[in-house]
């Protein structure tokens, strides 16, 4: 569903192209680049955020302007902002685009209405079907509570030095399709209109909200993945922008060869070659540059056939070889692996959760529901993430690094879940690390009077085990 929203919005955009190779070709080239399979697969709210972001975008500037789809944008973005409100930014952006598209003040007022009406009955419809449904007074307190304390909080994330601007290649690619749509403006070389110029400043806007974020209020908006995925929408859709631009010019033929070549990438598991460093990646950019501005007019398709190297490049073909200090975390989005059908770590884990939520379901609501769930080490996190979207099932949730190395469980966390006084305990671990959980679950008081369930599983390099038990009577109460 995500990724036919996403190519209808870009077959949306590029409508007035009237050829179907360049729309199909355009398609194929963003929709099935990592960015967009990574956000689709990996994350509800990347999922979210760059499927409503796409959709928000091509109905703030190219839809008619009519109450209908006014609503429609205003349904839009307030579902980004309920995904994370780290997409306050990337909305109020669109949001003002849609205003500066319009000519009249009048025109605007009954517009913003709409957009607010129905932006705001989601909100309310989210509150109410959550305090209806599955009890929950506020399902956005949390949100609330975690913008308040925010700035207190430091990501583990984060390296302490900069030298990750030197291989985190894809955040480079709006910078350089935004340089390109200039450098084609200003030798007139392509026509954009008012709505394009409008497409572009979102994705500068951003992009540069992102920069400033990082570096002015120590973020992690360029520097983590799942954060750089708010610059994504507006890529995207500039890119898509320019990429019209550019295959207009060239024969049906040479815009059937870039998509085969792509198609043929794909299949191939991806690039089979990686920059050795930041400054081979700027050497090769600013040649193929060149080549691209000496050969414009002679080779028409080089210009358009560089550009979509470059976009996969960058996101393919990454340096790897990033030091660490001791202590520092890698941070790794996996793009280059998207595309991998072997040894795909990412696959594993989907099956492990499939697995494990199978395993769960075995037990019945009555148990998940008066549980306390323990995440400790191996693929524990990914499996307990993919599990707690089930917000009807786990009520209790202790996200307590037990097992790994270098970590160890402190008694404030096995205290808190000791006090919540609950019936059932679900550890999740690597196998083999289980004995030393049980350990410090019993040093607190938590011990195991009945093993309600006891599986291992694994797929692939991955392996979990799932143990589930009834605490004794002296330390809970159902």
């Amino acid at each position: 569903l995500a990724l036919a929203i996403v190519t209808f919005a870009l077959f949306h955009i590029g409508a007035r192209a009237l050829r179907l190779i360049d729309l199909v070709v355009v398609s194929t080239v963003i929709v099935f680049s990592p960015l967009v399979l990574r956000a689709v697969f990996v994350d509800y709210s990347d999922f979210v955020i760059v499927t409503a972001g796409v959709a928000a975008i091509v109905v703030a500037l190219y839809a008619p302007v009519t109450w209908r789809f006014s609503t429609l944008l205003g349904v839009l973005l307030a579902t980004m902002c309920i995904a994370n409100v780290f997409a306050v930014s990337l909305s109020f952006f669109i949001l003002l685009a849609r205003m500066l598209r319009l000519r009249e003040n009048r025109e605007r007022l009954r517009d913003f209405t709409f957009i607010a009406a129905s932006g705001a009955m989601v909100v309310l419809l989210g509150w109410a079907f959550f305090r209806v449904r599955y009890d929950i007074a506020n399902v956005y307190g949390p949100t609330v509570d975690f913008v308040r304390e925010s700035s207190k909080i430091h990501d583990l994330l984060k390296s302490p030095r900069r030298q990750w601007l030197r291989y985190r290649l894809w955040i480079y690619l709006p910078p350089i399709v935004l340089a390109t749509a200039a450098l084609l403006w200003r030798f007139k070389k392509a026509a954009f209109g008012r709505v394009e110029a409008l497409a572009f400043a979102v994705c500068g806007i951003q992009y540069l909200f992102q920069v400033w974020y990082q570096f002015g209020r120590d973020g992690t908006t360029l520097e983590i993945h799942y954060y750089f995925t708010y610059a994504i929408p507006p890529l995207l859709v500039s890119t898509a922008i320019v990429l019209y631009q550019l295959l207009t010019r060239c024969s049906p033929r040479a815009v059937a060869g870039i998509g085969v070549a792509v198609v043929l990438l794909w299949v191939n598991d991806g690039s089979p070659w990686r920059f050795g460093s930041g400054l081979q990646a700027l050497i090769a950019l600013v040649v193929g540059g060149a080549v691209a501005s000496i050969s414009f007019d002679k080779v028409k398709v080089l210009p358009a056939a560089l550009l979509v190297a470059t976009f996969l490049a960058f996101q393919l073909a990454y340096p790897k070889n990033e030091p660490l200090l001791s202590g520092e975390q890698r941070v790794n989005p996996g793009y280059d692996t998207v595309w991998t059908r072997a040894d795909s770590s990412g696959r594993d884990v989907f099956h492990e959760s499939v697995w494990s939520m199978s395993e769960m379901d075995r037990l019945g609501n009555a148990v998940e529901q008066r549980s306390g769930f323990v995440l400790a080490g191996g693929p524990s996190y990914q499996l307990g993430a993919t599990y707690s979207v089930e917000v009807a099932k786990p009520r209790h949730w202790i996200n307590q690094p037990i097992a790994d190395p270098g970590f160890d469980i402190t008694s404030n966390s096995l205290q808190i879940l000791r006090d919540l006084r609950l019936p059932y305990v679900v550890v999740i671990c690597a196998p083999g690390e289980l004995p030393a959980v049980l350990a410090d679950l019993a040093a607190v008081g938590i011990e195991s009077q009945k093993v309600l369930l006891d599986s291992t599983s694994t797929v692939g390099s991955i392996a979990a085990q799932v143990h589930v038990f009834e605490v004794t009577d002296a330390a809970a109460h159902g």
